[in-house]
């Protein structure tokens, strides 16, 4: 895939999980700070006014500092620049009001209305950001010319102050999967009453195929668990009941499984509030009542729930080699930014294994630039990342843009500046050779090439590891029809694809056995790597919410992730080890397949913290 490089500040995440528990830092865990209309300035923490804005007099009161500045012109413009994950800004809403534009970074603006029929007698929260990254951001807030149809009179916005949200040091949260096959009547199980049934013919909607249904009103299923906060999963559809869900004392809650579509994969049916942290239960009660467009059936099904508790300032050790507790080093790129890394291990309750990044494939002078170096979170702390255990990864051309092949030095100081980074990490060279990058239209030129640069990178960093990596599928863009013959023993280490969820989606079983049992897709290059004598890895991989017709893609499919991980699992089940990386490809700036923050992909997000979850050694 083409990558946009970002380039960011540093920051840390990682996080180490135990047996099924994942420890995770909590969002709870905030300070909130405020920035005054009089913290003028440019730097974080400060706010800095454009030409045309005045402060206030006679009505200074209505803050409570007594200050704050408004403006009428039109383009006047208040720049905050803050460091957090929120924030939210606090004027004064009157009738002659106009509508001002919010825009943080290179995001979209948003319209700021300041209309109300009556003056505020205070200011109040006029807008709230969404929840960032982790990190430095700047709000610029714009007065436009226009207003709300109600307004008239006047014209002008005002300026108080920011309210300012930021990540405390993290309290470690814990999540754990309950299955429907941990049945008994303990802490962390699960207790069926008679009524209840074990799946058959459509196990597969569940990512450990087992789930339980029951069609008898008054059946019940109770979990007890110790956490904060509960998730139950089961299958919505078309002629379901509603449920009940009570929790302790407090009063039910009523649970509809109904669906006009019968769900593809178990979904989150029920989550319960924030709880207290301790020791609680949760009865599932089958009802004989139904949502009204509802027929043909009676039944409401049990997957599992995810319980999310509280725990201490240190994650338990992992039983895998790796910090994620996956048989594997599962990680990502995250947009080159090593915040972004951070949230989404933070996000999915487990550790980034590793950190795939991209040079400049501009010009040589550009791509010995070693600003991807600050892609993987810095520090020594827990959340950093650790060269010994964890993988960098990174994406390298044959040749850069403008035809250079580099010279012999070029290819060594590129070597020692990657292992300057993780002396063992992982070199995808040539990647995409059979469709995108560094095109294999003449298999002699590039073997040689190829040839050339591994015995460079070998000579100046030997730790280093080299990804002969295509892309899934028959070659295109007049490249090499079979792309194993572009293959030099001895000269990788490594067998990868890439493959995403497209031409066609990973939405039935049959297109899912496609991509994995064709010439050229997983099935033939985990074979292929095998014959070879070496692992097999998945460079990139992830849905595509972007142009979905264009793309012949499943957009939001969390059917994707549970083929993905059903196949891997099963692989490497058949031979531990035989899976070097996974690297889910986490994008929201052209492809849309992020997972993390899960607002574009929802469903395939909360089935890969499920599946994530569920994998921990």
């Amino acid at each position: 895939m083409r990558v946009r490089m970002i380039l960011a500040g540093l920051a840390a995440a990682v996080v180490t999980v135990s047996g099924a528990v994942a420890a995770s830092p909590a969002v709870a865990a905030s300070t909130v700070t405020t920035i005054e209309d009089t913290a003028q300035g440019t730097g974080a923490g400060q706010v800095e006014f454009s030409a045309g804005w005045g402060a206030c007099s006679g009505n200074c009161a209505k803050a409570s500092d007594n200050s704050f500045t408004w403006t009428s012109t039109a383009g006047s413009t208040a720049t905050v620049r803050f460091t957090g994950t929120q924030i939210t800004l606090y004027g004064l809403k009157e009738p002659w009001a106009n509508i001002a534009t919010a825009k943080i970074d290179t995001g979209a603006a948003k319209d700021v209305d300041f209309y109300a029929a009556t003056a505020t007698t205070e200011t109040v929260d006029v807008y709230t950001s969404p929840v960032l990254t982790q990190g430095t951001h700047t709000l610029v807030l714009t007065m436009t010319s226009r207003r709300n149809p109600a307004s008239a009179g006047g014209s002008s916005i005002t300026f108080d102050s920011a309210a300012v949200t930021a990540e405390d040091v993290p309290v470690v949260t814990a999540d754990t999967v309950i299955e429907d096959t941990a049945v008994g009547t303990g802490t962390g199980q699960v207790t069926f009453s008679s009524g209840w049934s074990a799946c058959s013919g459509n196990c597969g909607v569940a990512s450990d195929n087992s789930f339980k249904w029951t069609s008898t009103a008054g059946s019940t299923a109770t979990v007890r668990f110790t956490g904060t906060r509960i998730t139950l999963f089961g299958q919505k559809e078309p002629w379901s009941m509603i449920a009940t869900a009570r929790i302790d004392s407090a009063a039910a809650t009523d649970v509809d499984y109904y669906a006009a579509t019968a769900t593809t994969e178990t979904v989150a049916v029920y989550t319960s509030p924030v709880l207290t942290q301790g020791t609680h239960t949760l009865v599932l009660t089958m009802t004989s009542r139904r949502n009204p467009a509802s027929t043909g059936g009676a039944s409401i099904t049990f997957d599992s729930a995810l319980v999310t508790g509280t725990g201490g300032t240190t994650p338990p050790p992992a039983t895998s080699a790796h910090r994620s507790g996956l048989p594997w080093s599962d990680g990502g790129w995250f947009n080159h930014d090593p915040a972004a890394a951070r949230g989404f291990a933070s996000w999915r309750g487990r550790p980034v294994d590793n950190v795939v990044a991209f040079t400049d494939r501009t010009s040589w002078p550009l791509q010995l630039n070693t600003w991807w170096a600050n892609s993987v979170p810095a520090g020594t702390d827990q959340y950093a990342f650790n060269a010994a255990t964890d993988d960098f990864i990174l994406s390298v051309p044959l040749w850069t843009d403008d035809g250079d092949k580099g010279t012999n030095d070029q290819w060594k100081q590129l070597a020692r500046s990657i292992a300057a980074v993780d002396p063992n990490g992982y070199v995808r060279l040539g990647w995409e050779m059979n469709c995108c990058f560094s095109h294999a239209r003449d298999a002699t030129t590039w073997k040689n090439q190829y040839v050339r640069a591994v015995d460079l990178i070998r000579e100046a960093a030997p730790g280093l590891k080299i990804v002969f990596n295509p892309n899934e599928g028959t070659s295109d863009n007049d490249t090499v029809a079979d792309p194993r013959t572009l293959f030099v023993a001895g000269k990788a280490d490594v067998i990868a694809i890439d493959s995403y969820d497209w031409w066609e989606p990973f939405s039935t079983d049959a297109s899912a056995k496609d991509h994995f049992t064709k010439t050229y897709g997983w099935d033939f290059w985990y074979d292929f790597a095998q014959s070879k004598g070496l692992p097999f890895a998945l460079g990139e991989f992830g849905v595509v919410s972007s142009n979905i017709a264009e793309h012949h893609s499943g957009g939001d499919n969390p059917r994707y992730m549970t083929y993905v991980y059903d196949w891997l699992k099963a692989k490497n089940a058949a031979k531990p080890g035989s899976i070097a990386f996974v690297s889910y490809f986490n994008d929201r700036e052209v492809w849309m397949s992020h997972l993390y923050p899960a607002d574009t992909n929802p469903s395939a997000a909360a089935r890969y913290r499920q599946i994530i979850t569920g994998l921990a050694q």
